[in-house]
């Protein structure tokens, strides 16, 4: 069953089973998703998110008996992402992993196994890995193993030339630029170290963008505090830097694995539209309450 739950001009919200709603939009209609799948073998989503696959099996995704069909079944959807993805668009797909349904111990490598395939069989461009620094995160009490304190949010592109727009999301410099000369040039002529002084703050002036320093691929994001009725939400902070460098404004947003609604929230936010597909009733009403507190930085239609 697919229908849609809201649709307030800036966020649309669809309640049902992600691979039949993609299957149902037309190609090329979105400038960015940006998603989190269910990771394999991890958490039950209860009996509303079992659906039966073009495949034959039927069950809920991140519950197949291998990460062989588990993968199978991400790949329906990755195909179906990259049709609907405009040709300048861009994809960041977080996905962390598991310990141990096939071997003990071991890491089951989905995320990667994934994206290797993505890569090889459906033409997709891998831009980044970016790591996801996950500060004041939940401690572990394995003893055995250093602690899990990072997921990777994999940047993915389908053809070489892409929207983005990285002068939205640059960190201040370290030192600023009209600073520069304070902290680097000396004057006076007769001290000491002056012209090497002098010089670092020549190279500093001219090599320093402006708007300061690209963020990098390791992004330090505390995990979301969410009150509500869910087990994993994205944290703003990270969703709206995805946003910012990869959507136009006025853009389309995807998340096909909605949860409680934080892409949504984000993307009206910042003046843009989303779409959000999400197959369990309750995490749809999450959302909707979600945007529906959100005042876009855009009027409507602007683009």
């Amino acid at each position: 069953m697919c229908e849609i739950f809201h649709d307030d001009g800036w966020v649309r919200i669809i309640h049902g089973d992600a691979l039949k709603v993609l299957r149902g939009m037309p190609s090329e209609s979105v400038d960015c998703v940006i998603t989190s799948p269910p990771y394999w073998g991890l958490r039950d989503y209860g009996e509303e998110a079992v659906v039966e696959w073009p495949d034959g099996w039927k069950g809920q995704l991140g519950s197949e008996p291998t990460s062989k069909l588990y993968i199978e079944h991400l790949l329906m959807i990755t195909a179906e992402l990259r049709r609907v993805l405009r040709k300048t668009g861009v994809m960041f797909w977080n996905h962390g992993d598991c310990y141990g349904r096939e071997r003990d111990k071991c890491l089951a490598l989905q995320n990667f196994r994934l994206i290797l395939r993505m890569v090889d069989e459906q033409c997709w461009i891998l831009r980044n890995i970016i790591i996801w620094h996950k500060i004041r995160s939940t401690p572990e009490s394995v003893k055995d193993r250093f602690t899990n304190t990072y997921e990777p949010v994999f940047m993915l592109v389908k053809d070489k030339k892409y929207w983005f727009d990285l002068d939205t999301v640059r960190e201040p410099p370290r030192v600023p630029i009209d600073e520069a000369p304070k902290r680097f040039g000396r004057l006076d002529p007769e001290r000491k170290g002056a012209k090497f002084s002098m010089e670092g703050m020549v190279k500093y002036q001219r090599f320093v963008h402006p708007l300061g320093k690209n963020p990098g691929d390791v992004w330090q994001i505390a995990p979301a505090n969410f009150m509500g009725n869910h087990f994993a939400v994205f944290p703003e902070k990270l969703v709206e830097r995805c946003i910012k460098a990869g959507c136009p404004k006025g853009g389309l947003v995807l998340d096909p694995f909605a949860g409680s609604g934080t892409t949504g929230a984000v993307a009206k936010r910042l003046g843009r539209k989303a779409i959000l597909i999400e197959i369990v009733r309750e995490y749809c009403e999450m959302a909707r309450e979600r945007v529906a507190k959100e005042t876009p930085a855009l009027p409507l239609g602007e683009r």
